[in-house]
């Protein structure tokens, strides 16, 4: 029963850190430079294969700093595309949430356009570590994982519709939402690459 506990604890914490370095990264690059390597650095984190059992937050920092620097090696300007569309989703999400109607309108699309583009950056990044493809092949892939991967597409955004909802609702359950979320994520695109047999391990 200790250990069971103990785990849960653990999880819980590498969740919470891992977060936190996501929203420190990203708001530190003001979106548009943090967006992209903060979410490879988490992203590098979960690679860790003994990560649950055996972890430090040394450990943790130095993969996420690893993914963060890899993605600037890699990717340089690129990286402002998505980052820089990011911004202006979360910008008219603020705006429109000062205005009953607007809100009404537009959240939900506004919400939906932000799991795309989360979906479709995890999913490029996930390729591009594992898969020898150009980049522009991964690109392409990442853009139509709704129709090469429909039912991991519907499933991890329902998981962001309802972690983003209840981050709403409750804003220190963002704290380990972030984290989960790209765990999560991440296992449920690999298994379903694995098994149309986009990558090979």
């Amino acid at each position: 029963m200790l250990d069971k506990v103990m785990k849960g604890i653990h999880v819980f914490v590498i969740f919470f850190f891992s977060s936190i370095l996501w929203l420190i990264g990203t708001l530190l690059g003001f979106i548009i430079v943090g967006f992209v390597p903060s979410t490879n650095g988490v992203l590098m984190i979960f690679e860790q294969e003994s990560l649950f059992e055996d972890y430090s937050y040394k450990s943790i920092f130095k993969s996420y700093l690893k993914g963060v620097k890899q993605t600037f090696t890699l990717y340089r300007w690129k990286l402002l595309i998505p980052s820089f569309v990011f911004l202006i989703l979360s910008i008219d999400f603020l705006i429109i949430r000062q205005n009953n109607l607007a809100q009404s309108l537009f959240q939900w699309p506004l919400i939906f356009l932000m799991a795309y583009l989360a979906l479709v950056t995890i999913s490029f990044l996930v390729q591009e570590k594992i898969t020898d493809s150009k980049v522009q092949k991964n690109v392409k892939l990442a853009l139509f994982v709704p129709l090469i991967a429909p039912a991991s597409f519907f499933m991890s955004v329902l998981l962001f519709l309802s972690f983003f909802i209840l981050s709403l609702r409750y804003s220190l359950f963002a704290m380990i939402a972030i984290g989960a979320f790209f765990y999560v994520v991440r296992l449920i695109l690999l298994r379903s690459f694995k098994k149309k047999g986009l990558i090979k391990n």
